[in-house]
């Protein structure tokens, strides 16, 4: 059965009050973690001491970085978007503190690049703002769940920096570990990792055969996982099949529907119904667009100001909502649209963290599941380096992009305006 959406944009608001969150295991056979559950870190544990933040506090300097970095998350999406055939998925706040972390791997032109990439200035406010976002979003409160979670596996020959474990650790709330890539339990234990860390929602970054990852020299990612019910959950009851105007024609699909008294906004380009989800400041904002505008143009239309604009003129209505039940998972390689964006990774100076420099690869995946009682996401952002040898050719796994449903959606925090999650797809086989 095929399920389709016209026009999904969803931005989520965040949770506060909440815990950062990624127990280490130094045994390769790492306890799972999970997301839903984020815990404090044993006192043994080498993590610094981690405490609550009820706040978010920024200085004036990280408050204009948020700001550089929403500008980013919209340079970003629009990237994304001209990779495929209009239709994406991906998750801004993990490229972005995927990028931070690699900010400070990086030395040389290669930290500018991405600090440039980044709209940022200077890796000392990158790292105060993401120190307090690391104890800030994370949380488990009242039904919602949000986990952020940072691993480096490090190839065994090589001595890291200890500047650079302090800085995951301290900043991050993650770790570096040394690693043998050559023994056939780390590729499926990193990807354990990521699956621990979504919540089973994606299943690994490093695909394949743990054969063809022998020769790395580094693995990396970042994981974000946030689970959510609605304030005003729709009855499952009332969910019926309904004809829909995909891309590719008509078809059957299945419609929650209710009627509820909540924000409503609209322009000359889109209309907008907000929907809380239970917890905290949390909530949901769906878009659907005026005639004449494609949902293709909605990557093109998207703005802080357009956002800004009817945040301001949201009011509440009576609202009759029809909204498709849907779930997408998608992959896409990011190497074309960070190059774009100016970071050269065919030869990643990643000498700050004691390694040379060798040509790079960003991988990305995406899971979504709107639903009657709510909504789940997972991303992860992964990188892996490998140090050829003087006359070697390089390669590396191939990665597929799916983009399978008519509808746009972003998924952001309300306070900082962090966008975790955005995507545009048209249909589904």
């Amino acid at each position: 059965m095929k399920k389709h959406f016209l026009f999904l944009p969803l931005i989520v608001a965040m949770m506060a009050a909440c815990s950062s969150n990624d127990p280490v295991i130094e045994d390769e056979q790492e306890e799972p973690v999970t997301p839903v559950a984020p815990v404090i870190p044993d006192e043994e544990d080498d993590y610094a001491n981690w405490e609550l933040s009820l706040l978010l506090d920024l200085t004036e300097d990280e408050k204009a970085a948020v700001t550089d970095l929403n500008r980013f998350s919209y340079e970003l999406l629009k990237g994304v978007s001209n990779e495929g055939d209009g239709e994406y998925c991906c998750s801004p706040a993990s490229v972005s503190i995927y990028l931070s972390m690699l900010a400070n791997a990086a030395g040389g032109d290669s930290r500018q690049e991405i600090l440039s990439a980044l709209h940022l200035s200077d890796i000392e406010t990158v790292n105060s703002l993401n120190a307090k976002l690391m104890h800030y979003l994370p949380c488990a409160e009242n039904g919602a769940a949000l986990s952020i979670n940072n691993r480096f596996w490090v190839a065994d020959r090589y001595n890291v920096t200890p500047g650079f474990v302090t800085t995951m650790q301290e900043v991050f709330n993650g770790k570096v570990k040394s690693v043998d890539f050559t023994d056939p339990i780390t590729v499926p234990t990193i990807n354990k990792w990521v699956a621990d860390n979504t919540n089973g929602l994606i299943s690994s970054i490093l695909d394949g055969d743990w054969k063809n990852y022998i020769d790395l020299d580094l693995a990396s990612a970042n994981t974000v996982y946030f689970k959510g019910n609605w304030l005003d959950k729709f009855n499952e009851s009332k969910t019926v099949k309904e004809q829909f105007r995909g891309s590719k024609g008509n078809k059957q699909v299945d419609m929650m529907h209710q009627t509820t008294r909540t924000g409503y906004a609209s322009n000359d380009k889109f209309s907008m119904v907000c929907k809380n989800f239970n917890g905290g400041p949390v909530n949901a904002e769906f878009y659907l667009p005026a005639e004449g505008i494609s949902v293709n143009d909605f990557t093109a239309l998207l703005t802080p100001e357009m956002q800004a604009s009817l945040k301001e003129s949201c009011k509440l209505y009576d609202v009759t909502l029809s909204l498709p039940k849907f779930s997408t998972d998608k992959e896409v390689g990011l190497d074309k649209v960070l190059t774009g964006m100016g970071i050269n990774l065919s030869n990643m100076d990643l000498t700050s963290m004691g390694l040379q420099a060798a040509p790079m690869k960003v991988l990305h995946k995406t899971s979504l599941k709107i639903y009657e009682e709510g909504a789940e996401l997972a991303a992860v952002t992964g990188g892996i380096l490998t140090a050829p040898d003087p006359g070697e050719v390089v390669t590396y796994p191939k990665v597929t992009v799916h983009f399978n449903r008519p509808f746009c959606y972003i998924i952001r925090h309300s306070q900082t305006g962090i966008i975790l999650m955005a995507g545009v797809v048209s249909d589904i086989e």
